[in-house]
């Protein structure tokens, strides 16, 4: 008897949940964008709904950042600078790369260029 019970129970609270959820998500969202949303596509409602996780999840970023005390944020933005300038050191390494290799393609194309037409010429 219990078990029919506490399904229901179980039913109730998860729509209870999901009806506050949803109440959330209509409140972040502006009058504009669910007008934009309804006329929409799939496609753009998906981006909408990722956009709008995005902003969840950089707004709960936020918060905690600004729950932490002073030594912390330093320490924060000391970290994240230091990852910046690492990934930026990485990029440019990656372009330079990239371009040693294009120079050795081309001198590499310039001298088998030279040497095939040195051999036909000397063919002939």
């Amino acid at each position: 008897m219990n078990q029919p019970n506490s399904q229901t129970d179980w039913e109730k609270r998860l729509q209870e949940i999901e009806a506050e959820v949803n109440e959330q998500s209509n409140q972040q969202t502006t009058s504009a964008e669910q007008s934009y949303v309804a006329d929409s596509s799939p496609l753009n409602s998906n981006s909408n709904q990722f956009s709008n996780q995005v902003q969840n999840i950089s707004g709960q970023v936020r918060r905690w950042f600004n729950e932490l005390p002073i030594v912390g944020k330093v320490i924060v933005v000391a970290v994240g600078i230091g990852i910046s300038f690492s990934l930026l050191k990485t990029v440019f390494q990656l372009i330079t790369s990239l371009l040693t290799l294009a120079i050795i393609g081309a001198l590499g194309y310039v001298g088998y260029q030279v040497l095939i037409k040195s051999k036909n010429a000397s063919n002939d």
